[in-house]
């Protein structure tokens, strides 16, 4: 072949190529309906130690961090499409934006939260000031939202956008973090707080788990209603993007954003908690996994953390050995099981005790470490939730391996 032969055949092989990259991108953008503006760019950035792989996703999650903020600009800023329309609207957005930056400032340093402002006491954040309170009041705009909650302390009315839209219960290495990252994937999701300070780092809010001790220990309501209400409005503005949700919500935009907090399957008293202090939330999420699979996921999560700390890392066998061993000890494996030696069998029943005795008796083994038996124990778990949300209806139970193995359109859809 002559070389203005191979010349020709080269270009056109180019052109090729470029009408095909212009074909999906325009494919992209018909499937999302993105923005031309939004970029596509999956070039991998300076090295930071990670593998090849591990440098396209980060890449990749980077991008979509590019998009979500081209969607939220609009929002983010105080000329949205309503803002010149009258002085009241003006105002009615101005106020928004005051009380966004009020309640930022009131975010305490939770786990893996860092802000600047943060200096106040768990004490101090946890007690209800209300000359200090941050509040939200629509006036005589009340009617153009349709997602506001409204409760009161004492004489106070107390006014707070409907957020989170649901929660991810659990289970921990059960797949949270892939749902995550899947849900974090459309426009229309916003990430918590917790998220958001932390560069997308730290995932979980830790809200009715840790947070609600230091609000039990120091409340001084006496009325719980008046609680419960002062918990809601705490929840929603120290974890949620309440400028985002606000705006969304007085432009007549879908957005929505979720709690994820693995830790709270566990704890059979934070489905009542809940339920009492946010009950537009009707829907939650459990996503669960192979209990052996889940057990040893977490095992080699802590194996690695161990290392890290240059602890020397335990034997899985040891490990299962001696939490069936405590198990049992406590009433919730049957005594006639011998668990020395090689003795463990290979099915490993219930004692068959009372549902409330199950429940306090779990509860009750919950400072045993490691449990990867107890985790992986879901029925316990779930039996609490059900009494509050009813399974189907409110409380949906996935199967990881759903979505893992090409079932995610099918897990979506549900």
């Amino acid at each position: 072949m002559r070389g203005w032969q191979v010349e020709i055949y080269l270009g056109s092989c180019l052109f090729i190529l470029l009408l095909l990259r212009t074909a999906l991108h325009a494919n992209r953008l018909f499937r999302h309906e993105f923005d031309a503006r939004q970029p596509w760019d999956y070039s991998i950035p300076a090295s930071t130690g990670r593998d090849k792989e591990e440098e396209v996703d980060y890449a990749k999650a980077l991008t979509r961090k590019r998009i979500r903020q081209i969607q939220f600009d609009e929002l983010m800023t105080p000329d949205g499409d309503l803002y010149n329309t009258t002085t009241g609207m003006k105002r009615l957005i101005d106020h928004i934006n005051d009380y966004s930056r009020c309640t930022h400032r009131a975010i305490p340093p939770l786990r893996g939260r860092k802000t600047k402002n943060a200096s106040r006491t768990v004490r101090e954040t946890a007690q209800w000031k209300p000359d200090e309170a941050c509040m939200f009041d629509p006036g005589d705009h009340a009617e153009r939202f349709s997602n506001l909650y409204t409760c009161s302390i004492g004489d106070v009315k107390i006014t707070i956008p409907k957020v989170p839209s649901f929660v991810i219960i659990g289970a921990q290495k059960g797949g949270t973090t892939s749902m995550f990252n899947y849900l974090m994937e459309h426009p229309n999701v916003r990430p918590s707080m917790n998220s958001f300070l932390s560069n997308g780092m730290r995932h979980e809010v830790h809200f009715f788990d840790f947070e609600w001790r230091a609000l039990e220990q120091y409340n001084s309501l006496q009325n719980k209603s008046d609680f419960y209400c002062h918990v809601a409005k705490r929840y929603v503005e120290i974890n949620f993007d309440v400028n985002a949700m606000l705006k969304a919500d007085l432009y007549g935009r879908t957005l929505v954003s979720f709690d994820k907090t693995p830790r709270y399957i566990l704890r059979p008293n934070i489905p009542a908690k809940l339920k009492k202090t946010c009950p537009w939330i009707t829907k939650l999420i459990a996503v669960l996994r192979n209990p052996v699979d889940r057990a040893f996921s977490e095992f080699n999560m802590d194996s690695q953390r161990m290392i890290s700390v240059e602890e020397t890392p335990h034997s899985f066998d040891k490990a299962v050995r001696e939490e069936l061993m405590h198990l049992q000890e406590n009433g919730l494996v049957r005594e006639s099981y011998d668990f020395s030696g090689n003795n463990i069998p290979g099915k490993i029943r219930p004692p068959g005790i009372p549902q409330e005795e199950e429940e306090r008796i779990f509860t009750q083994v919950e400072p045993q470490k490691p449990r990867y038996i107890k985790r992986g124990m879901y029925a316990i778990q779930l039996e609490s939730w059900a009494k509050e949300y009813a399974i189907h209806d409110n409380l949906l139970v996935l199967n990881s391996d759903k979505f893992h193995h090409g079932g995610e359109r099918e897990t979506f859809l549900r």
